[in-house]
């Protein structure tokens, strides 16, 4: 929180401090050397729960209460400042990883 420098998973639902997807396939590496990939935008592989119901693609995702996980947005207004992307692959099971096309806000 004090360091500007630095990131690290979240681990709260609907958290607004989200500054996008730690990746091993980011679209453009940004900062300094040895830092973690981190994807502001494009497409890229997100890890998924379905804390809050099955995902369809077009659903707008959010930060999940497990660490390093996205959930859907089922609440629009708690999803404000915290949205991650929109899925452009549905999603069925308890956990696991689509593709999502990362858009802040």
């Amino acid at each position: 929180e004090n360091n500007i420098e630095t990131v690290k998973k979240s681990a709260t639902a609907y958290d607004t401090k989200v500054a996008g997807v730690i990746s091993t396939t980011p679209a453009a590496a940004l900062g300094g050397s040895g830092g973690a990939p981190l994807a502001l935008a494009g497409r890229v592989p997100v890890k998924v729960t379905n804390e809050n119901g099955s995902i369809k693609a077009g659903d707008l995702l959010t930060t999940s209460s497990k660490s390093g996980y996205a959930m859907k947005c089922s609440d629009r207004s708690k999803c404000e400042g915290a949205i991650i992307g929109k899925a452009l692959q549905p999603f069925s099971g308890k956990e696991g990883k689509i593709v999502v096309l990362i858009a802040l806000g």
